[in-house]
């Protein structure tokens, strides 16, 4: 049986039409993916920049431990990307500690407590069963030590 003839140009049309329309299906799925990523980029800042005011006035009455709880209990409602929150923990922190003068407390701290890594760990294993919450503890703990320092007029610990 003999082989069809291919016209060259006719196949070369449907190649172009098909790729027009790969083209096309991406252009639209990076459209509807561009504007999803601005609005989430958008509602990202407009929720962190509501955030950081309402946990200074938190921080005008609560002690450093409780800021600590509020930050933690934050980071567990926090309405962005995960990642987003826990980057955002010390801000947050420094945003509680701000509230009020935290002058005595700082210099309460020792020198041990400061160059301890175990700074505020038995309060951090009260969040043991969720990961992502002892790691905003901790994060927490290490902000009070740089807040504190940078308070004394140094930068840190």
């Amino acid at each position: 049986m003999p082989e069809p003839e291919i016209d060259l140009a006719e196949h070369q049309k449907q190649g172009a039409r098909a790729a027009r329309r790969v083209l096309a299906i991406i252009l639209a799925i990076s459209t509807v993916l561009g504007v999803y990523l601005a609005f989430q980029y958008r509602h990202t800042e407009a929720y962190l920049a509501e955030a950081k005011p309402a946990m200074r006035e938190m921080g005008a009455t609560s002690s450093v431990t409780q800021c600590v709880d509020r930050v933690v209990e934050w980071n567990r409602t926090c309405d962005v990307l995960e990642s987003v929150c826990t980057a955002y923990v010390p801000a947050m922190m420094q945003e509680c500690m701000a509230g009020q003068d935290r002058a005595a407390y700082c210099a309460g701290l020792t020198m041990e407590d400061k160059e301890r890594t175990s700074f505020g760990f038995d309060h951090c294993e009260t969040y043991a069963e969720h990961r992502a919450l002892k790691k905003a503890c901790a994060l927490s703990y290490r902000t009070i030590i740089s807040y504190c320092g940078t308070l004394a007029g140094g930068d840190g610990p």
